[in-house]
C-alpha cells in the first residue's frame, strides 16, 4: 500500500468520521480547508451535482485545468445493472486474454531468436576473421575447414573425405597440408593452384588437395552469403516480434483498465450500503482542479470527491434503442483546498496511480523484464536491425579549455579583470547563478499566502453557491 510520506506529503488529513468519535487519518494530505456535504434524494438524479461543481469550478472560479483522478464503479452482484456489466466484462476479459497469450508466445520466441542470432554471429565471425592475413585469420580458417570436413564430408565415416583418405597409403599427410594450405586475400585461383603445384608431393596427392580446397572455398563463399542473409532475416524478424509485443501491450492496456473499472472495487463489497440482493451501487469520483497563474510557483488546488450510494433504475431509451441506468440516492461531496507546486501536484497524481490495479504495471514491465533477462545483447541486435531507442540526455560538462595563442596571449589581462570582479563582487557567473536559484524563502512564503487567500475564497464560494442554488440552508 502506497503511503503519503513516500510521495513527499508530511502530514495526513485527520477527520472525525463519526460524530463524537476520535479523529482518524485518511488517505488524503492535510488540506488548507475542507467542506463536506451529504445529500440524499430518490426523486432527482444525483449526476447533476457532479456536473454543477465541474462547470462552476471551470467557468465561475477560473480553474481552467481540471483532471479526473479516479472513477470507480461497484454494483451489487445480482442486480439488473450488475448482470449487464458482467456481460460486458466477459467480452473484455476474452479479448485481453487473447492479447496476453500472444504476448506470452512472442516473448518466448524472443529468447529463441536471440540464441539463433548469437550462433549466426559466432559463425560469421570466423568468416570475417579468415579474411585477415595473420595468425588469427589462419586459426579462423582452420576452424571453418574443421567444420567443413566434419559436417559436410562426414569425417572418418566417409572414405572419400580428407580424414578418410588419410587412412590410405600416400595420403597420410593430406589433413595437415589441407589445414595449413591457405588462399591468401586477393589471390586468384590460378595463383593459388600454382603454389599448390610447387609442393613436394606426387601429382596425384596435389590433384586431390586442389580438389578438396576448391570444394572448401566454394562452400565457404556460398555459406557466408547464406548465413549473412539468414542473420539479416532473423534480425528483421526479431524487430518485428519486439514491435508486435509493444503494440499488443498498448492495445492491452485499455482492456485491462476497462476490466478493472467494470470489476469494481472488491473492498466496496464489504460496505453495509451495498447489499447483494438490492438494486444498489457505489460510485467514487475524484477530480483535481488547478488555477494556473496566481502567485509564482504555488497554485490553488481543489480536490472534489463524490461518493455515491445509488439506486440504478434501468430505463429504456427510445432514441438510443437501449436500456440505460438512471442513478438516484445519496451523495457525499467533499471539497478540499491545497496550495501546491507543480511537483506536488504530480506527486499526488503518482500517489493515486500507485493505488490502482497493479496488473497494469506488471503487464507493462513484461517486455522490460525479458530485455533485462537477455541483457544488452537483445538491445544490440535490435539496434543492428534498425530499432531506435530514446537516448538519455546527460548533463553537459564544462568544456575544457584548449591552450591556444589567443588564450595564452590574453590570459594575464583577463585574469586581472577577473580579480577585480571577484574583489568587488561583480562576477557575472554569480549573477547568473542567483537568477537561476529561483525565489527566496521570503518570496515563497509571500506567494504561498497569496495562493492560500485565493483558494480559501474559491472553496467557500463554490460550497456556498452550490447550497444556495439548490435551496439548501446556507449562511
Amino acid at each position: 500500500m502506497s503511503k503519503l510520506e513516500d510521495f513527499g506529503f508530511k502530514k495526513a488529513e485527520r477527520v472525525e468520521v463519526e460524530r463524537l468519535q476520535p479523529k482518524v487519518d485518511t488517505d488524503y494530505p492535510e488540506p488548507v480547508k475542507r467542506f463536506r456535504m451529504v445529500y440524499e434524494s430518490y426523486a432527482a438524479s444525483i449526476e447533476e451535482a457532479y456536473f454543477w461543481i465541474l462547470h462552476h469550478l471551470r467557468q465561475d472560479q477560473g480553474f481552467s485545468k481540471v483532471e479526473k483522478i479516479s472513477d470507480v464503479f461497484t454494483t451489487a452482484e445480482v442486480s439488473a445493472l450488475g448482470g449487464t456489466i458482467q456481460q460486458r466484462l466477459a467480452a473484455q476479459q476474452d479479448k485481453a486474454a487473447g492479447y496476453l497469450r500472444g504476448i506470452h508466445e512472442m516473448t518466448k520466441q524472443l529468447f529463441q531468436l536471440v540464441r539463433e542470432i548469437r550462433i549466426l554471429a559466432e559463425r560469421l565471425e570466423y568468416y570475417e576473421k579468415s579474411k585477415v592475413n595473420d595468425e588469427s585469420g589462419q586459426n579462423a580458417e582452420m576452424a571453418l575447414k574443421d567444420t567443413w570436413v566434419t559436417m559436410v564430408e562426414g569425417g572418418t565415416k566417409n572414405p572419400a573425405s580428407v580424414f578418410g583418405l588419410a587412412q590410405q597409403v600416400g595420403f597420410v599427410a593430406l589433413p595437415d597440408v589441407f589445414f595449413r594450405m591457405r588462399k591468401r586475400p586477393g589471390e586468384s585461383d590460378n595463383e593459388f593452384a600454382g603454389r599448390i603445384s610447387k609442393l613436394e608431393f606426387n601429382e596425384h596427392f596435389k590433384d586431390v588437395l586442389k580438389r578438396k580446397l576448391a570444394q572448401f572455398y566454394i562452400w565457404k563463399e556460398k555459406t557466408y552469403h547464406e548465413l549473412s542473409t539468414r542473420k539479416t532475416f532473423v534480425l528483421k524478424l526479431l524487430r518485428q516480434y519486439y514491435d508486435t509485443i509493444r503494440l499488443y501491450i498498448s492495445w492491452l492496456k485499455p482492456y485491462l483498465k476497462t476490466i478493472q473499472r467494470l470489476g469494481g472495487d472488491i473492498s466496496k463489497f464489504k460496505r453495509p450500503e451495498l447489499i447483494a440482493a438490492f438494486e444498489t451501487s457505489v460510485i467514487d469520483i475524484e477530480i483535481l482542479a488547478c488555477k494556473q497563474t496566481v502567485a509564482g510557483i504555488y497554485k490553488p488546488v481543489i480536490l472534489a470527491t463524490f461518493e455515491y450510494r445509488t439506486l440504478p433504475s434501468m430505463n429504456y431509451n427510445a432514441d438510443q434503442f437501449q436500456r440505460g441506468p438512471i442513478h438516484v440516492g445519496q451523495m457525499v461531496m467533499t471539497l478540499r483546498s491545497y496550495v501546491w507546486t507543480d511537483k506536488e501536484i504530480e506527486n499526488y497524481k503518482r500517489y493515486r496511480e500507485a493505488q490502482d490495479f497493479e496488473v497494469l504495471e506488471g503487464i507493462d514491465s513484461t517486455l522490460k523484464e525479458a530485455m533485462d533477462a537477455l541483457g544488452d545483447e537483445l538491445k544490440a541486435y535490435l539496434l543492428e536491425s534498425g530499432e531506435r531507442f530514446p537516448e538519455k540526455k546527460l548533463p553537459e560538462k564544462e568544456k575544457e579549455k584548449k591552450p591556444g595563442f589567443a588564450e595564452s596571449a590574453l590570459d594575464p589581462f583577463v585574469s586581472v579583470f577577473k580579480g577585480f570582479g571577484e574583489l568587488f563582487g561583480m562576477s557575472g557567473n554569480e549573477e547568473k547563478k542567483k537568477g537561476k536559484e529561483g525565489p527566496t524563502e521570503f518570496e515563497k512564503e509571500k506567494q504561498k499566502k497569496i495562493a492560500a487567500g485565493h483558494i480559501a475564497f474559491a472553496l467557500y464560494q463554490t460550497y456556498k453557491n452550490y447550497k444556495k442554488s439548490h435551496g439548501f440552508l446556507s449562511w
